[in-house]
């Protein structure tokens, strides 16, 4: 029995702290978000070479990235986890594709010109895009929610 699991039985059993977490996380959440997206210091304007650069390195790298190497493991035989196949991991990589911070902090130090680090940060920024991707693609190819 997983903690989850007991969460769902009667919300009257769970202790004060995990009401609190359970009840504020989206708000939390969206704080976070917030805080990143002000703090990552880019113009909205900023688009150039980089940002597509950098776009299709996260959704397209991470993404064929994880997929290939996967399989590749599993055909030098190591299995995937328990009901992950080929469109299970091609989702993996694509949520992987997201590049809220480390590419932001990379993009920060790798360039010096500010237009371009700029431009770098607005490529980091769109592959938010990659977990909407992820969602419409997982409804698509017909991938289930399991918890």
């Amino acid at each position: 029995m997983c903690i989850r699991d007991s969460f769902e039985d009667d919300p009257r059993d769970r202790s004060t702290l995990a009401r609190f977490e359970h009840e504020w996380k989206v708000l939390v959440d969206f704080g976070l978000f917030a805080f990143g997206l002000a703090n990552a210091g880019v113009e909205l304007t900023a688009v150039g070479d980089a940002t597509w650069l950098v776009l299709a390195s996260l959704a397209g790298g991470k993404t064929i990235g994880i997929l290939v190497m996967g399989m590749v493991g599993k055909r030098m035989g190591y299995p995937l986890p328990a009901r992950v196949g080929g469109k299970e991991l091609f989702l993996v990589g694509l949520i992987a594709g997201i590049g809220l911070t480390v590419a932001l902090f990379v993009a920060g130090e790798a360039f010096i010109d500010p237009v371009i680090q700029g431009a770098a940060k607005m490529g980091a920024l769109l592959s938010a895009g990659c977990g909407i991707a992820a969602v419409v693609l997982g409804r698509v190819l017909g991938v289930k929610r399991r918890v």
